[in-house]
């Protein structure tokens, strides 16, 4: 099914459209968390939906990662110098744990952030996430507000 709607932009717009409960959670976004998202939510996913269009300009990136996912991380993460900060959903459905954890783990000055719930989209976070944000901007003096 992914191979069919990789390929076609009309077929992977129209699942996402007509079968968007399924779609999400083919996108590692849980039915429960889905039973709880807000309006804001809602605006949210749609918009994350939309700014995947057309599928065709990402499929050699999703490919890639269906290839080689999280079985080569092999990157010299060490070396990065700048301040980072990672979030991840613990309920993601794409994505495990340990794979969330990995930059955090390699990237010097790395704040990693798991939510409990929310999925690959980490839908319903984005106030705690802005939050994190600002905080981490703060204590690496990249803000001063």
């Amino acid at each position: 099914m992914q191979h069919v709607m990789m390929r076609s932009d009309l077929g992977y717009w129209a699942f996402a459209k007509s079968f968007k409960p399924q779609f999400l959670r083919f996108m590692g976004v849980s039915l429960e968390v889905q039973a709880n998202m807000t309006n804001v939510d809602e605006h949210y996913v749609d918009g994350l939906l939309r700014a995947m269009q057309p599928i065709s300009a990402r499929t050699a990136g999703v490919m890639n990662d269906f290839i080689r996912g999280q079985t080569e991380v092999n990157l010299p993460l060490e070396t990065l110098t700048t301040p980072t900060i990672v979030f991840y959903g613990k309920d993601d459905g794409l994505v495990n744990f340990e794979y969330g954890q990995y930059p955090a783990q390699h990237i010097p000055n790395t704040k990693f952030v798991p939510f409990e719930s929310g999925g690959h989209f980490l839908v319903g976070r984005m106030e705690a996430m802005h939050d994190e944000i600002v905080r981490f901007l703060r204590e690496n003096k990249i803000i001063n507000l």
